[in-house]
């Protein structure tokens, strides 16, 4: 049978990065709105500047909303990494304390 290796502290070490980069995405994410706030209406009032603020406006806060939860959903990935090299950590030491437990018993036993 094939053999597993699951390291926690691997597991770990990827989560960080994983924060790292939807840390650096929200922050992307706060100076594209900001810049975009800044810039104010740049469309102009002819019938192409019009046309295209009305599809800013349809489309860009929904765009926006969607940008910024996917960097939410990037560091909620990390949060669940974590936990699950910390949960394997926790089953892999009560299997060692069972499989212990186990042993002592076994050792325990009168063998002819």
């Amino acid at each position: 049978m094939a053999e597993v290796h699951v390291r926690p502290e691997s597991i770990h070490l990827a989560a960080r990065k994983v924060d790292g980069a939807g840390q650096d995405w929200g922050e992307s994410v706060e100076g594209l709105t900001s810049h975009m706030d800044a810039t104010g209406d740049p469309y102009g009032g002819d019938g192409l500047g019009s046309a295209l603020k009305e599809m800013y406006e349809a489309a860009g806060p929904a765009a926006l909303t969607y940008f910024a939860e996917t960097g939410f959903c990037v560091v909620e990935t990390a949060v669940a990494m974590n936990q699950l090299a910390d949960a394997y950590t926790r089953v892999e030491a009560d299997n060692t304390e069972q499989a212990t437990r186990v042993e002592a018993i076994l050792d325990g036993l009168d063998t002819p």
